[in-house]
């Protein structure tokens, strides 16, 4: 087999794992934020602090996808 072949094979590899993992990051965290349980996904990265973060940073781009009372009223 070509390096090159070799080569394309594991950036394909490495981005659908990087791809893999961010998606299963994003349940975990839509899952907390949904079930209320910060500690479950604080044990999972073995850090409350950034579970903490983790779920604040997807509430608000959650509630940026939604349209403000403003908006709606208008």
């Amino acid at each position: 087999m070509k390096i090159e072949t070799v080569l394309k094979i594991t950036r394909e590899w490495e981005f659908a794992m990087a791809r893999n993992a961010k998606e299963s990051l994003c349940v975990l965290i839509s899952s907390a934020v949904r079930n209320g349980d910060v500690g479950r996904l604080a044990e999972l990265i073995d850090s409350r602090d950034v579970a903490e973060r983790a779920i604040a940073a997807y509430m608000r781009i959650h509630r940026s996808d939604e349209p403000s009372h403003l908006e709606a009223a208008s």
